[in-house]
């Protein structure tokens, strides 16, 4: 958790910096040429890398892990090379789809890094399968921090003539080798080895729906990118001014909304090798009870996101970027938080759990309600429909997620009465912050934004302690048990204490 807020944070600042240097147009383009990445990378790096991890946690022997590994790194490249080469091959009436046509040099830029793309998320699927929590996650630190140093130089170094969004592709790039580079050397350095490949057929079966639901989902990213940006000219909209809106949602405004997986996602990651023994193990109580553990606190976090979105997105978005239009966008999707949130813990816990096509099935269900919102409501709604859009599409698949727990004994839905009441709370919370906001608008905007997220932050933290959802003397008992042990090893350092 704490490498994951380290590294959302670091993103985070660079995106306030690159919004301030570059513009809403850059950011715009480097989110298509993105978009298109992640649909290349879906194929050889969504279900396959999970597939390694869950078969690693499920085995304590390390030659069936490394043969796990060695079959997942020859199926991904595989693939990739076929990707990659269908994608050159058709490159111009796919790439001619964009409404902004200066895309395509972003696009071939990052090409290249979808093979080392594909090679550290298999290596990075064994250190989670052997719950090697903080080499896991010190990589994606290191490629933020390359990508920060990397785009610095091109801007400022005089070493290439790039435009800004080119530049961002080039850091891209340039990050996401050094960083495989970092991950072979943790890989040998924590027992992980190359071995005679395992059976490739249970690996491609389990894998397969993963795949193609993560194939679905940067199809509809691709989808998005090119079609609302397109619906918006027709609407009436100029070209440069979609593109800039678009910029500002996904570049400006998202990093803001996904903020919360910074913490939720730590989660996720250590729910999946646990799931897995436990399902081999067949303890379906077990499983029940840490994902509904798991929702709960997500539930938590998530809807203290909401309140300050909700009351301060329109400040937030002018004091850290500068642009009123990107904060409005955070106030009005201030709600995608919650089901967003939800909806990734209940996808890595179908998928920890073997119910690989069920969740794929769940995805489609959700991605054909986000199609028909992309289409029919920018005309309406501008560019807030991608805001409608999202919420719909992370809505729908959290119900269906759950739906398929439920009948199966993987939850019981204890969260629920809690989660009723904080929502209700939460609302309730979030209509007095804006209310002290516009009571607020004569005074200094730092102040008056300090002042209510202070506030709501603790009136939600009231309503959570009011609620019982945070065991206050369950904490204090752990850290007053951690305390006694730790004094008890300075005492007595050759004692074992259990």
């Amino acid at each position: 958790m704490c490498f994951s807020l380290i590294t959302r944070l670091i993103a985070f600042l660079f995106k306030v910096f690159l919004s301030r240097t570059m513009g809403a147009e850059a950011l715009g383009l480097f989110s298509m040429g993105l978009a298109v990445f992640g649909l290349l990378t879906m194929i050889p790096s969504s279900g396959i890398p999970l597939t390694v991890s869950r078969k690693v946690a499920e085995t304590p022997d390390d030659q069936t892990a490394h043969g796990a590994v060695t079959t997942g790194l020859i199926l991904t490249v595989a693939v990739n090379l076929v990707t990659v080469g269908l994608f050159l091959l058709f490159r111009s009436p796919i790439l001619g789809l964009f409404a902004d046509q200066r895309a395509e040099k972003v696009v071939l830029i990052m090409v290249p890094a979808t093979f080392s793309t594909c090679i550290y998320n298999v290596l990075r699927a064994y250190l989670m399968g052997r719950k090697h929590y903080v080499a896991y996650s010190v990589t994606e630190t290191f490629e933020e921090i390359v990508n920060v140093a990397v785009v610095l130089v091109v801007m400022y170094g005089g070493i290439v003539a790039l435009s800004g969004s080119e530049a961002l592709a080039t850091a891209f790039l340039v990050g996401d080798v050094l960083t495989l580079a970092v991950l072979l050397v943790l890989f040998v350095c924590l027992r992980g080895r190359l071995a005679k490949p395992a059976h490739f057929l249970p690996v491609v079966k389990s894998s397969t729906p993963i795949t193609l639901m993560r194939l679905f989902t940067s199809l509809a990213a691709t989808f998005t990118a090119v079609i609302l940006p397109n619906r918006m000219v027709a609407g009436g909209m100029e070209v440069s001014a979609a593109t800039a809106a678009y910029g500002e949602a996904v570049g400006m405004a998202y990093p803001l909304l996904f903020a919360p997986l910074a913490i939720t996602s730590a989660l996720s990651v250590v729910l999946l090798p646990e799931l897995a023994e436990l399902s081999a193990a067949k303890r379906s109580d077990k499983i029940a009870a840490k994902i509904d553990l798991g929702v709960h606190y997500v539930v938590m976090i998530s809807l203290l996101f909401f309140v300050i979105y909700a009351a301060l997105g329109t400040p937030l978005g002018t004091l850290i970027y500068g642009n009123a239009a990107a904060g409005q966008f955070v106030t009005f999707a201030a709600g995608l938080v919650v089901p967003l949130t939800l909806t990734q813990l209940t996808n890595t816990a179908l998928n920890s759990l073997g119910l690989e096509f069920r969740c794929f099935v769940n995805t489609m269900i959700a991605l054909a309600a986000m199609a028909l919102c992309l289409w029919f409501l920018p005309a309406l709604l501008g560019i807030y429909a991608l805001a409608v859009a999202q919420t719909v599409f992370y809505l729908v698949s959290f119900v269906a997620n759950v739906i398929v727990l439920a009948k199966r004994g993987y939850t019981h839905t204890a969260y629920a009465k809690s989660f009723a009441k904080l929502s209700l709370g939460a609302l309730f919370i979030a209509a007095i912050c804006i209310a002290m906001r516009y009571w607020l608008t004569n005074v200094d905007m730092i102040i008056s934004t300090i002042i209510v997220g202070l506030s709501g932050a603790t009136l939600y933290a009231a309503l959570v302690l009011a609620t019982k959802s945070l065991d206050v003397k369950l904490i204090f008992a752990i850290l007053k048990r951690k305390k006694h042990k730790a004094l008890d090893k300075q005492h007595y350092p050759n004692q074992s204490i259990s």
